[in-house]
């Protein structure tokens, strides 16, 4: 068939918490002339811990153009979804996916369960 173009998905489940992307924070230097950024520690030290489990589960390059993503989150009703999805995409970057432009992820879905912070996890479904 011409112009067939076959689609591969692949699964993930990651058991970490649920956390919500965080935005810079920033501080004065001592003589107030200096603005330093920085993100907070615990999330930084979430990203390090999922990219680690990110990279273990896929293998491959990253991804130049997904067709389709798949967020399930199961947690706590904490965060915004926007904060959730957004998280797992700056720590995919350069892992599963090139970056997180919409160019290269196009379409996405999520949903959402209530569970206990100790039962939470995240579950993509990746289509490329």
């Amino acid at each position: 068939m011409s112009g067939f173009v076959e689609v591969r998905s692949q699964e993930f489940t990651f058991f970490v918490p649920l956390m919500s992307k965080k935005r810079p924070r920033f501080s004065l230097s001592r003589d107030k002339k200096k603005v330093h950024t920085f993100m907070p520690k615990e999330y930084m030290e979430w990203r390090e811990n999922l990219a680690a489990l990110m990279k273990e589960q896929w293998t491959e390059e990253p991804l130049e153009k997904v067709v389709d993503i798949q967020f399930g989150f199961v947690g706590p009703a904490r965060s915004d979804a926007d904060n959730l999805i957004g998280a797992v995409f700056d720590t995919g970057n350069g892992i599963i996916w090139k970056d997180d432009r919409v160019k290269i992820l196009p379409k996405g879905s999520w949903t959402w369960k209530k569970a206990k912070q100790q039962d939470s996890f995240i579950h993509l479904k990746v289509f490329y």
